[in-house]
């Protein structure tokens, strides 16, 4: 089984390994950069993180042993699996929960699912699948790093512009010689597809966030519910009853539903100075669920008069 996971990983992944290894050796040697993975390790060990990181573990048990009883799943997937935890699933539910939050507007599940399509169809299987020697892949990864370091450094600090005028055609002619080799690759290795397994493994990361986007959606729901709760609850003496009314009175006024507390959050709770002078709670909540007309409280561009 350790064997069997081992022959998994490719010698691109073990020459981006290798050369992590390298430099962490070397930032180790930095007191500031160890000072910075302390800080690194302790925004990791954030307990709302962790809370996210914890359910989708319990979220993805039951669906890897459901895939698993009907022989869709192999020991195969796991890296593809890890993979896109990495780059598809944590992406996505931080941009959704980050907007939620921010009430601005949250990227689309449709846009989404088209990045990993690309992702699963071009990066993790033909990039990732037909790779050469572990030598060749370490030289490649270090002139690649070394070019991309210069050329962003000449952004910041070359004002004449000659140094990008160098490492950009090379950098684009380094990508363009991976990609030509990759697939010329995939396509002598044509014949050897097993078109099920190949549809299947373009296929799965797609399934995976198609099967993600119930919890993602829930923590979009309960980032925004647990911010509106705390700005409900700011600069204010409450007793713990009190503090836990307020809480399933917004549960109930939203019903589970993020439009819900959205709505509430944007066209209410936001003038509630406006609807009480003393910014009442209760107040906001009447008139959210009596509708109440607040239009004459606003200016034109739907801003709060002056005068109000």
């Amino acid at each position: 089984m350790y064997r069997e996971l081992l022959n998994l990983i490719s010698s691109r992944e073990w020459a981006l390994c290798f050369i992590a290894l390298l430099f962490l050796i070397w930032s180790l040697t930095k007191p500031g950069i160890r000072e910075g993975y302390r800080g690194l390790m302790r925004a990791a060990l954030n307990r709302h993180i962790l809370r996210f990181v914890f359910s989708f573990v319990l979220y993805a048990i039951p669906l890897v042993y459901i895939f698993h009883v009907v022989e869709i799943w192999d020991t195969k997937m796991s890296k593809e699996f890890f993979l896109w935890f990495l780059f598809v699933a944590l992406p996505f539910g931080a941009d959704f929960i980050k907007h939620s939050v921010k009430n601005k507007d949250k990227p689309t599940i449709r846009s989404r699912l088209k990045g990993v399509l690309v992702f699963s169809a071009f990066v993790a299987y033909v990039i990732n699948r037909y790779t050469f020697h572990f030598v060749v892949e370490v030289i490649l990864l270090a002139v690649l790093i070394f070019f991309t370091l210069m050329d962003e450094y000449a952004k910041y600090y070359d004002d004449s512009g000659m140094i990008q005028k160098l490492t950009s055609p090379l950098l684009l002619l380094i990508y363009s010689l991976t990609l030509f080799f990759s697939i010329k690759l995939f396509i002598e290795n044509s014949s050897k597809f097993d078109i099920y397994e190949s549809i299947l493994e373009v296929l799965m990361p797609f399934i995976w966030t198609i099967l993600y986007i119930p919890l993602v959606c829930f923590w979009r729901f309960y980032s925004a519910y647990e911010f509106l709760i705390l700005r409900a609850t700011h600069n204010c003496s409450l007793s713990k009853l009190e503090y836990s009314r307020r809480k399933k009175e917004i549960l109930k006024i939203s019903r589970l539903s993020y439009s819900r507390l959205n709505d509430f959050d944007n066209h209410y709770f936001h003038y509630r100075y406006l609807l009480s002078p003393d910014g009442d709670f209760d107040r906001v909540v009447e008139a959210y669920r009596n509708r109440e007309d607040i239009s004459y409280l606003l200016n034109d561009e739907g801003q709060i008069m002056e005068e109000a």
